[in-house]
């Protein structure tokens, strides 16, 4: 990327990261970290071990109430 573009492209990049669930995105960081050593198998398990807790959170409660409601979520990090 030419360096003229970066300071843009990170600005968009970070628009798409600040409205979501910090507790979806801890626990994405935490997930990409733990598969770099497994194969894909195990990786993709592990995945979907992951996605079903995270569904349990009050985030993800949140997500689903808002979406209903069309309207924007209010994240509480739980």
């Amino acid at each position: 990327m030419p360096a003229a573009e970066l300071d843009a492209k990170v600005d968009w990049l970070i628009g798409r990261i600040v409205d979501k669930s910090p507790t979806a995105i801890r626990r994405g960081k935490y997930a990409m970290r733990a598969i770099a050593s497994m194969s894909f198998d195990e990786s993709i398990a592990y995945t979907e071990s992951q996605i079903a807790l995270l569904a349990m959170t009050e985030d993800a409660k949140e997500g689903l109430k808002a979406f209903g409601e069309k309207r924007k979520p209010t994240w509480t990090g739980r």
